[in-house]
């Protein structure tokens, strides 16, 4: 298929499609050590009782303007049905804001 550039399926690999009721994802603002508001997306099952015990994992990047952006990872499937939380911060340095969010990474502004 490569000289008629084409795209095929193999079916090699299974795609999961989440149903949309069965997780949550919002998000939040955190102050960091100089008060600027870092945005924190949080994303757990939608019945998860949500009272502070629960293990989380904390994602942030921020280099080369480079966003963080809460995708589905199907690796993340097993430690949301355990009650796992997941929380992607979009740390100064990356792209979630701008040119002027990533050069304040990089002590530039």
């Amino acid at each position: 298929l490569v000289s008629q550039r084409q795209v095929e399926d193999t079916g090699w690999i299974e795609h999961h499609h989440p149903p949309s009721t069965q997780y949550r994802s919002y998000q939040v603002h955190v102050p960091s050590h100089d008060g600027i508001p870092i945005p924190l997306t949080i994303i757990h099952l939608a019945d998860l009782i949500y009272d502070g015990t629960n293990p989380t994992i904390v994602y942030a990047y921020g280099s080369y303007g480079l966003a963080a952006t809460p995708i589905y990872w199907a690796d993340f499937v097993p430690w949301y049905a355990r009650g796992g939380v997941l929380a992607v911060a979009g740390v100064r340095g990356g792209g979630e804001y701008g040119r002027e969010w990533h050069a304040a990474g990089m002590r530039c502004v």
